[in-house]
């Protein structure tokens, strides 16, 4: 068929307007017969046959497709599903979409010549006959990934999200393409996650993607030094790639594939500072930053909600405030590091993500003693770890601010050294400590703690960032404290 008169149906095509005549039916059906008729007419001819698929001769686009009625009737009257998939050579790269129509036959159906094996190997993997058609004409078989998405998860929207590349053999097994990185940047740039040989190895880890709502992603936080590391940069790293083992190990998406999906890098999973340890003074800019890198992350991460696991090698006081600028908004999981080993010990995942501020009816984990001075400030202490803080905050106190009321929460079992497992129940009790000074009419309330980091961070991320609160560190080689942020403050 001459050019002119393909340029002419095109035009129809786009319009959708006309109703096909029976010449304009004999010259779309000579389309699809030929060869070399570019793949992006026929596509669009068949999606104008099937809009006006009432008024059209079957028995003729049976013949041009060179299968039978019933089939034919099929590829007109069924639904569509589409996948994405980039296609690349040394001088560039685009994206491209492919549409495939679910048939009875088990022999696939497709515009294009020389990909029936290819074809074959997609029905076996995935137990249906199909006619496909594309968008554009291209060379080798890296579509194959896409058209097994679109088939076993046919026409569902969150397929918009991604782009496939990858050659499947006969067990789903992929094999890696040539042009990644081109393929990869393309992808990108149309707001496409691609998922290649880099992210899964087999096409039945595909669903594992796809299908999961949520995806867990290491963070690492370091803003005092490890044992063995010489900097924060380096205990951040190290400890990142410790965290990435422990949720390997849980079946979860490997760290490269992870980053090579979202195109992210290690630095993005880490937060650490220059110094060795941190300042006896604010810290809030710290925290600030922390939380702007935690941000970042997650928004890079548009398909799945970002499940942060987080391991924090920190004081205590700086996890409860990132805690409490996380706040209850979304599910984050708590690694403790001990023995060499990291245990998960808090993890919002599967609960509701305001389980931390859930109302604690178990008062057998945490004994409370209130001292009441009749003043409008309360000081809450909350005494888990090794060293009891009690003395040193009557000896700050009664130098800085002369009296306030007192809470005093302490472990009634297991004081510093409580058993690795689910500490939620921990943290429920000191939000129910919390929650009781709520009845006083308190103009502030004043933080002071000796507990794990972990349990630090998960009653900060119950209280948030609303209350009128100061929080307290001692400072480094000395007994006497030093407010380091305010948590009203932290939120603007």
């Amino acid at each position: 068929m001459n050019k002119d008169r393909l340029e002419e149906l095109e035009i129809l095509f786009d319009s959708h307007l006309s109703e096909p005549t029976p010449r304009i039916q004999k010259d779309i059906f000579s389309a699809l017969s030929d060869s070399k008729v570019p793949l992006s007419f026929k596509t669009k001819a068949v999606f104008y046959l099937k809009t006006h698929r009432k008024n059209i001769d079957i028995n003729g686009l049976s013949k041009a497709l060179s299968v039978n009625l019933k089939t034919a009737k099929e590829i007109m009257e069924n639904p569509v599903s589409a996948a994405y998939f980039p296609i690349s050579n040394p001088e560039g790269a685009e994206l491209s979409k492919l549409y495939v129509i679910k048939i009875s036959d088990p022999n696939p159906v497709s515009t294009k010549n020389g990909i029936d094996k290819a074809l074959n190997v997609l029905t076996n993997l995935t137990g249906v006959g199909f006619f496909i058609t594309f968008d554009n004409d291209f060379d080798g078989n890296s579509f194959m990934l896409a058209v097994f998405a679109a088939l076993t998860f046919f026409g569902e929207k969150r397929l918009e999200q991604y782009s496939f590349s990858g050659v499947a053999d006969v067990s789903g097994n992929i094999s890696e393409v040539e042009f990644l990185n081109k393929k990869r940047a393309v992808s990108l740039e149309e707001s496409k996650y691609l998922i290649d040989s880099t992210i899964i190895d087999n096409t039945n880890k595909l669903k594992h993607i796809i299908q999961n709502q949520f995806i867990d992603v290491p963070f690492s936080v370091a803003v005092r030094l490890s044992q063995k590391g010489t900097t924060c940069r380096d205990s951040a790293i190290s400890n990142l790639n410790k965290l990435t083992n422990e949720i390997e190990k849980e079946g979860h998406i490997g760290f490269k594939a992870l980053k090579n999906l979202y195109g992210l890098k290690d630095e993005d999973f880490v937060y650490y500072i220059k110094e060795s340890f941190l300042p006896d003074r604010d810290w809030s800019n710290y925290l600030k930053e922390a939380y702007a890198k935690i941000k970042n992350l997650k928004s890079k991460i548009k398909d799945k909600t970002a499940v942060i696991n987080f391991s924090l090698l920190a004081p205590s006081v700086f996890a409860f405030g990132l805690g409490a600028l996380i706040g209850c908004k979304e599910p984050f999981v708590i690694y403790h590091y001990n023995n060499g080993e990291y245990n998960k010990v808090l993890d919002l995942k599967d609960k509701d993500e305001r389980s931390p501020k859930k109302v604690c009816k178990d008062t057998s984990n945490l004994q409370c003693d209130f001292t009441k001075n009749g003043k409008d400030s309360a000081a809450l202490v909350y005494y888990m770890g090794t060293l009891n803080p009690l003395g040193d905050v009557k000896n700050y106190i009664s130098k800085t601010i002369g009296e306030c009321d007192i809470v005093h929460c302490q472990l009634k079992n297991k004081q510093g050294n409580i058993p690795v497992g689910d500490w939620s129940r921990y943290i429920n009790a000191m939000y129910e400590s919390y929650n009781k000074t709520k009845s006083e009419s308190y103009q502030k309330r004043l933080f002071f703690f000796s507990v794990p980091v972990p349990i630090a961070f998960g009653f900060g991320a119950a209280v948030e960032t609303f209350e009128n609160g100061d929080v307290f560190n001692l400072k480094k080689n000395d007994t006497a404290y030093v407010q380091v942020f305010n948590l009203k403050k932290l939120a603007f």
